[in-house]
């Protein structure tokens, strides 16, 4: 063999830079290390890359698709395809994805007046993890979230803020065809929402709320959504509790549990035509209450079972064509269907013209029947 010569670097692994030529590569290895070309680093056991006052692993890779972060401060990955998976803890700190197809995971965490995001920003994305603020300031915001043109995109996750101020704890996609999932637990002057604002989209979850006043809801906004899921609510003030479909052919169902000192509506509630609206209310307030089951819109559904206190007033109600409202509703009760060519089932202390009621009172009116029921009769 021929002989070889050259020299290099310590801590440098050597190549052949001329046949028999030894010089330097640009791998190094400092025995905790192993850096290619200076900016892809391959960790050991622990390894970190410091870059200003935040501290990565796998960070700043050439293609900016950033892989673990974690420190305080804003963290953004830009390309298409890209994974963000880290933490930050400072105020107003955000994980976020801008490129498509992303992938957004971590864990955000604020003692302060924080602003605590994870974000998607684009389409066929996925958002999940955790956002908390734990401070008294009423500038609190935590949020998991897919933006507006985040079509076909995921989010789900753990809200949690603690505040005696007007603070916002959110889980939301308002991009259309998009799923947004999760767990929201609000302490204060708080708002609580799991929530979807676009065509075809589903919210679905469960809502802890102890609030002096505010709003706490599962909603769809747009038409073909879905909302469902579980609030419970110990709310000390005037208050919004909500399970709402808002589109045409939505669906809204779940269980609300209230326990509040002031006078409120909670509902589970579907608005437009073809909605169907279902479920469970149960308010055991010192207040007058008055809980309520309704579909709004033509062709709707309302069925479930309400319990007001004693002095409210439970409701079950459909008030399009051809709707239907059945169920149980108590102490003082109202299940009825208001519209032409309804029905209604279970106790009833009102029934519009050509409906079919049974209940209190047995009823069968045909005074504009269809065509179909003038021949059988």
């Amino acid at each position: 063999s021929g002989a070889v010569d050259g020299s290099g670097t310590t801590n440098t692994i050597p190549k052949f830079t001329a046949a028999g030529t030894l010089g330097n590569s640009g791998i190094t290895d400092d025995g905790t290390n192993v850096t290619i070309t200076g900016e892809n680093l391959i960790p050991g056991a622990d390894a970190t890359k410091t870059s200003g006052s935040a501290t990565r692993r796998w960070s700043e890779v050439r293609t900016n698709k950033l892989f673990n972060v974690s420190g305080p401060g804003t963290f953004t990955a830009s390309q298409d395809g890209g994974i963000l998976i880290g933490m930050t803890n400072s105020s107003r700190g955000a994980l976020t994805n801008v490129g498509a197809g992303g992938f957004v995971l971590g864990y955000t965490y604020d003692l302060g007046a924080g602003a605590m995001s994870i974000v998607n920003n684009t389409y066929g994305g996925f958002v999940a993890g955790n956002a908390f603020c734990y401070g008294a300031a009423s500038t609190q915001v935590a949020k998991i979230s897919n933006s507006a043109g985040a079509f076909g995109s995921f989010t789900q996750g753990h809200t949690q803020v603690t505040s005696s101020g007007a603070a916002n704890a959110q889980i939301f996609s308002s991009g259309r065809g998009v799923f947004s999932q999760g767990y929201v637990i609000a302490v204060g002057t708080t708002v609580a929402k799991i929530s979807s604002t676009a065509a075809g989209s589903f919210s679905q979850g469960c809502i802890l709320a102890n609030s002096a006043s505010g709003t706490q809801q599962i909603q769809s906004t747009r038409g073909g959504g879905f909302a469902q899921g579980y609030i419970f609510s110990v709310a000390t003030g005037t208050t919004q509790i909500a399970i709402d479909v808002a589109g045409t052919g939505g669906f809204a169902q779940g269980y609300i549990i209230c326990n509040s000192t002031s006078a409120i509506s909670p509902n589970i509630r579907s608005q437009a035509a073809g909605a169907f609206a279902q479920g469970s209310i149960l308010c055991a307030s010192t207040a007058t209450t008055t809980p309520y089951i309704v579909a709004s819109g033509s062709g709707s559904i309302a069925h479930g079972r309400v319990l007001a206190n004693a002095t409210g007033a439970g409701r079950i109600k459909a008030s399009g064509i051809g709707s239907g409202a059945f169920g149980y509703a108590a102490p003082a009760t109202d299940i009825f269907a208001t519209a032409t060519n309804s029905f209604q089932f279970g106790q009833g202390t009102n029934a519009t013209a050509n409906s079919l009621q049974f209940g209190a009172s047995i009823r069968l009116d045909f005074g504009a029947v269809p065509a179909l029921f003038n021949g059988l009769l």
